[in-house]
């Protein structure tokens, strides 16, 4: 068949030019095949930055460069702890009061029992007008008042580290006078005061102040001019001490009495009545004191108060009266069983914690301690089993106390001396108590060096034992090393020497403890917490797993928790706190 006319015929060169036209295209193709490939992989290693888990959040101005995947880890297991320094209401501790033989241009009060977080209230009366008195280095007037036969005045001052033995207060002219001086604990300042001068009358009146917060505490001080006879304790508040000018020439007596105030507003006045119902001009004072809530600085256990008991016949149990004590204090139980041969076991009263007992042949000596409660009982009763006995015991209170850091106790063989077992403080403040349990016919054993006599008590129907509390102040750690005195009048016996440290008050502030299990993400550089959706910290590390916010002043607040890397947060965790009571 031959070849059609109208067919172009194409050179034999046309398909070697096709087919070179299909291999560049075919290697352009794989190309970029081969560029796709690479950019995959460049994405794949950087979405490896980190391993899968939480997103990434700006923190900054970076919300441009958010990540939208998930990137890191954040920490778990966000927990929160807090720490709430009661609120103390101002109590009394304890005063000191002089009335001098003759007349001058100065009186000296000697300093009572009182410790860092107390403050001193003194109180100074002259028996005639017209003297101007000077204000002590380091004190405060707080009022002074005064009429045709007295003038008064009252002056506060924080207790310091090392308060002096003693203040002396002087005046212009020279005049009877008379003087009171206290100590309260728990309290942060004076928050107001007010006083007035009283016409002729049986009755003295202090004026109404006003309380802008709680807790606090309302002193009332009368100074009458009724011929050295008390005035009667106001309504509602109790007596604290008194002072008479037996020397001077007006006869005034001087009372201090103090109440704690429930509510803000105005306390009203407080009025006494003169107890033999005479008649005189009066002077009184309204001191408002507040109490502290939540920071202060850091206490000393300090002896407050002691009651005892040595009943007249045996029995299985013995009742001992609380000592003023408030919220902040503990309570330090002494109790003897005198002849204890037939087995008798100690209880430990509910509420109480049971601290060191021993025994030798004619004592059984236990100690027991407790929180002082918001309501303390009106006595608190001891018991045990094995039958009835001759018995006695102290119970003392002591503020600024976090809790008891350590004990011991031995017995002693028959000797002169007893002694109390060293023991280590792991912490300051500290204060150290011995207890000295004697069979010597009733005679007092002499105190320990360094240490200062808080109470005696003997046991004249049982056999003739004594009992001792003496305390010191430990400034280090380590060892205490014992304590030990001869018997005063030289008797033997056998005894029990008991070492207990009471552990002081350093946490000064309200807080929270925040804990967490730190991020696995290695590169993490350490943590970011916001409290309450505002206030922002951070912390540094990623195995850093602890932080503690000291600001929190005893409210409830929020907290969330975040990984940190460079400005970039992961998600958070959240935890919160309840308000302090």
């Amino acid at each position: 068949m031959g070849r059609s006319p109208l067919r172009e015929q194409r050179p034999w060169t046309d398909g070697l030019r096709l087919r070179g036209r299909t291999r560049r295209t075919h290697r352009a193709g794989r190309t970029r095949l081969a560029y796709l490939a690479v950019m995959v992989v460049a994405l794949a290693g950087a979405l490896q930055i980190a391993p899968s888990a939480a997103t990434f959040t700006s923190a900054g101005t970076n919300t441009s460069n958010s990540f939208s995947a998930d990137t890191v880890t954040p920490p778990s297991g966000l927990s929160a702890s807090t720490t709430c320094v009661p609120a103390l209401t101002p109590t009394y501790r304890a005063s000191s009061t002089n009335n001098p033989a003759s007349s001058g241009t100065s009186i000296t009060l000697t300093t009572p029992t009182t410790s860092i977080g107390d403050y001193l209230i003194a109180v100074v009366m002259l028996e005639t007008s017209g003297h101007t008195m000077t204000t002590p280095s380091g004190w405060t007037l707080l009022q002074t008042q005064s009429n045709s036969d007295m003038v008064v005045a009252a002056y506060a001052m924080a207790t310091p580290a090392s308060p002096a033995a003693s203040y002396t207060f002087t005046w212009t002219g020279s005049v009877y006078s008379t003087g009171i001086l206290a100590a309260y604990s728990g309290t942060s300042a004076v928050q107001t005061s007010g006083s007035q001068s009283n016409g002729n009358s049986i009755t003295a009146t202090a004026p109404s102040v006003t309380a802008t917060s709680t807790p606090a505490t309302l002193l009332t001080l009368l100074n009458h001019d009724v011929d050295d006879t008390p005035d009667s304790t106001p309504a509602g508040m109790t007596n604290r001490d008194g002072v008479d000018d037996v020397s001077g020439y007006n006869y005034d007596y001087m009372t201090l009495s103090d109440q704690t105030l429930a509510a803000t507003g105005a306390t009203g006045t407080r009025s006494g009545n003169n107890t033999n119902g005479y008649s005189g001009i009066s002077v009184g004072i309204s001191i408002v004191l507040s109490g502290t809530t939540g920071n202060g600085p850091s206490l000393t256990p300090t002896y407050r108060a002691s009651r005892t008991n040595a009943p007249s016949t045996s029995s299985s149990s013995i009742a001992l009266n609380t000592p003023l004590t408030s919220v902040g204090d503990y309570l330090v139980a002494l109790v003897v069983v005198l002849d204890p041969s037939a087995g008798r076991t100690l209880s430990t009263p509910s509420g109480w914690t049971f601290v060191q007992s021993n025994t030798t042949g004619s004592m059984l000596v236990g100690t027991y301690v407790m929180a002082t409660p918001a309501s303390p009982a009106a006595s608190y009763t001891f018991s045990w089993t094995g039958g009835s006995s001759y018995r006695m015991g102290i119970l003392a209170s002591y503020s600024g106390v976090s809790g008891v850091q350590t004990s011991a106790s031995q017995s002693n063989g028959n000797s002169v001396t007893v002694t109390a077992p060293s023991v280590t403080a792991s912490s300051v403040p500290a204060t150290l108590l011995t207890v000295f349990n004697h069979d010597v016919f009733g005679y007092w054993d002499n105190t320990p060096a360094g240490m200062t006599s808080r109470k005696n008590l003997e046991d004249m129907d049982g056999g003739y034992q004594v009992l001792g509390l003496f305390d010191q102040t430990i400034s280090a750690t380590g060892a205490t090393g014992t304590r030990s005195a001869a018997n005063s009048d030289s008797d033997s016996g056998t005894s029990v020497g008991i070492s207990i440290l009471l552990t002081g008050n350093s946490n000064t502030t309200d807080s929270a403890a925040l804990t967490w299990t730190a991020t696995p993400y290695t590169s993490a550089t350490g943590y970011e917490v916001i409290r309450d959706g505002s206030t922002t910290t951070s912390v540094s590390g990623r195995t850093t797993t602890t932080w503690t916010d000291t600001t929190t002043s005893g409210g409830a607040h929020s907290y969330t928790l975040s990984a940190v890397l460079a400005t970039w947060r992961s998600v958070t965790i959240s935890t919160s706190i309840s308000a302090c009571p």
